[in-house]
């Protein structure tokens, strides 16, 4: 899976399917940052995942 953002220490991987942990485990808190991470980039995710195109996207500042 293509590496498109990292921050804080957390790695994301593209997996579209869910937002299930697929390495690892996250506390809670992290997991909120990630999700709140994917919602904002939603439409980038799904585009990025239909076209196949896969790049970085900005980290959660």
């Amino acid at each position: 899976m293509p590496e498109i953002s990292r921050f804080l220490g957390i790695i994301i991987s593209m997996d579209i399917r869910n937002l299930n942990i697929t390495v690892g485990s996250l506390p809670a808190k992290v997991r909120g940052l990630v999700e709140e991470w994917a919602e904002l980039h939603s439409d980038e995710l799904l585009l990025m995942w239909e076209t196949k195109d896969f790049h970085r996207i900005q980290p959660l500042v």
